[in-house]
């Protein structure tokens, strides 16, 4: 795409320590993935312990001597010292004096051994393999989901000099290895390593939607302060780190999401603590039923039928469905398992604007051509405009591209529209606008100040014009395109409001629900977008700070 100038960058990145450690090679490394249910490992052996199973069972079926009866106990035993997890989790807890329900699960096993039903002790234990692989296989899913969370965050950084002063001549380090008083190197399609203070700025401009709501990349100057996280859209720049990175912002929202791993459920806790009562109660009830009838089978047999198995792994699998489906459908991060059972409870709820109840992505929403175009049509006009837009790498600038050329896809296939003319002589000015040479005219593109710089006075058309869009309501940035000397056309960019928000709002009112937006963005943008979705209370120009002590405030002083 970026061959094609259709004003699209591919960022690529990926979150600091998001990989798994790499496992030692041979039979050590095999054993050690085990561990987790839903490695590849654990699955091959899962499959190989279920077509074992399957063999096991068609040849007792159709068995016609005692040889094909001892082949079949033979693969039975097979699927039975495979079941590597209830062998190891019921050792373990044996090790610790606590009697679990792999601990009964064990026990039926070995009496059915012990009575020579081998295909009885199979069944258990292959069920006993296929639960841990779903249990296991939710919790893959968990975590997945939660390291997809982290849209912007950087591998490594390019260390122009050390604390101690020492240059490095611009080498690539892990961030892990930046410490305090660090100088760094970013520029345009970067991520913020760690947050940091701007010592030279070069036209820095920090895209920090992610972090303080603001649609608008924000123009960083000499002693400005830069978050983890946060995605350079244009300009480079000198940072000398103020933290490192498991102390920056964006590692302390893996900190966050590390807790969420961890955390279980009111609800997961009772029925942990009822099972550690209930199951030692069942193992000896099982055993005097066995006693009193003489009858072995008997006792197993209540020993499986009263095991808590699937009353345990229901608690942590609902939550893992839970966790997944608000990540990965709804981009929502719950940091403890016990807000998701609390929110029934919810009163009064704080939501951010941008991403939240906006699609968090510029949109061309209107355009007016003026008299200063002449004869040029309003296509001709969009198309030299997004010549000299596909130049640039700023957020605007790429959906000005976008509105014209439509889908990269579509491009590239040639069913789009024609060709970008030709641009030379293409020149940015930071944070105002562009310029560019295009068929022998000057085309730019930019804000008010943008003309005041090139010496273009604004024409009351398209004063008048953003008047009456302002008298419609709703928040937009305007952008002002000019040849030569004349102001020819204006067009109104919003960040759009999700088409559902309005009806999310609504229903949350209708239970009861107090809201507020909670936003970093301007005034007038959020007034404009908490009148379209129904929020009455609006508090703008908040940071991350600003919003958790809002959060805090609504708590009220604790309790003594």
């Amino acid at each position: 795409m970026n061959d094609r100038m259709l004003g699209a960058r591919i960022l690529q990145s990926g979150g600091a320590g998001s990989k798994a450690a790499a496992l030692p090679t041979g039979w050590k490394g095999w054993l050690l993935a085990l561990r987790d249910a839903d490695s590849i490992q654990s699955r091959r052996l899962l499959a190989f312990q279920g077509a074992a199973f399957l063999l096991a069972l068609c040849r007792e079926i159709t068995a016609a001597d005692s040889f094909a009866v001892f082949h079949a106990q033979c693969l039975y035993m097979v699927v039975v010292l495979l079941a590597h997890a209830l062998l190891k989790k019921a050792w373990l807890s044996l090790l610790a004096r606590r009697i679990s329900m792999h601990v009964l699960m064990l026990i039926v096993l070995l009496g059915a051994l012990g009575l020579g039903q081998f295909r009885e002790a199979a069944t258990v234990a292959m069920l006993v393999s296929a639960s841990e692989w779903v249990v296991g296989r939710a919790q893959r899913a968990v975590e997945d989901a939660l390291e997809r969370s982290f849209v912007g965050s950087a591998t490594h950084a390019t260390r122009l000099s050390t604390a101690e002063g020492r240059a490095t001549e611009g080498v690539s380090v892990k961030i892990d290895e930046l410490q305090r008083g660090d100088v760094v190197l970013i520029k345009s399609g970067n991520v913020v390593p760690t947050d940091g203070r701007v010592l030279r700025s070069d036209g820095l401009m920090v895209d920090e939607a992610a972090v303080t709501g603001e649609a608008l990349p924000c123009e960083k100057q000499k002693g400005a302060q830069v978050l983890s996280g946060t995605v350079v859209s244009a300009g480079v720049a000198e940072v000398e780190c103020l933290a490192t990175a498991a102390d920056s912002f964006q590692g302390r929202m893996r900190a966050a999401v590390d807790a969420a791993r961890s955390s279980r459920s009111a609800t997961e806790e009772i029925v942990n603590r009822f099972a550690a009562m209930y199951t030692p109660i069942v193992i000896v009830g099982s055993l005097l039923l066995a006693v009193f009838t003489e009858d072995l089978t008997r006792g197993l047999t209540a020993l499986v039928s009263a095991c808590p198995c699937a009353i345990v792994a229901a608690a942590p699998v609902v939550q893992s469905c839970a966790f997944v489906r608000l990540l990965s459908d709804l981009q929502v991060l719950v940091k403890d398992a016990r807000a998701l059972e609390v929110f029934a409870q919810l009163t009064t709820l704080g939501m951010d604007k941008t991403g939240t109840l906006t699609k968090g992505a510029f949109e061309l929403v209107d355009t007016a051509v003026l008299p200063g175009a002449g004869t040029e049509s309003k296509d001709d006009l969009l198309r030299m405009l997004a010549a000299v837009e596909s130049r640039d790498s700023h957020p605007l600038a790429n959906c000005l591209v976008r509105s014209y050329m439509g889908c990269a896809a579509t491009f590239v296939s040639g069913g789009g529209p024609k060709s970008l003319p030709a641009v030379s002589k293409f020149t940015r000015v930071e944070s105002l606008g562009v310029w560019g040479i295009v068929e022998g005219r000057v085309i730019g593109a930019g804000s008010a100040s943008f003309l005041e710089s090139m010496a273009i006075d604004l024409p009351e058309e398209a004063e008048q014009q953003c008047k009456e869009w302002e008298r419609n309501g709703g928040a937009f940035t305007p952008v002002y395109m000019s040849i030569e000397e004349d102001v020819v056309m204006v067009l109104r960019l919003e960040d759009e409001a999700r088409p559902d928000a309005a009806a999310a709002v609504k229903a949350l009112q209708k239970a009861g629900v107090d809201m507020t937006m909670l936003t970093g963005d301007g005034q007038l943008a959020a007034d404009a977008v908490a009148a379209q979705v129904g929020i009455d209370k609006v508090l703008a120009k908040l940071k991350p700070t600003d919003k958790e002590n809002w959060v805090r405030q609504q708590h009220g002083p604790p309790s003594e």
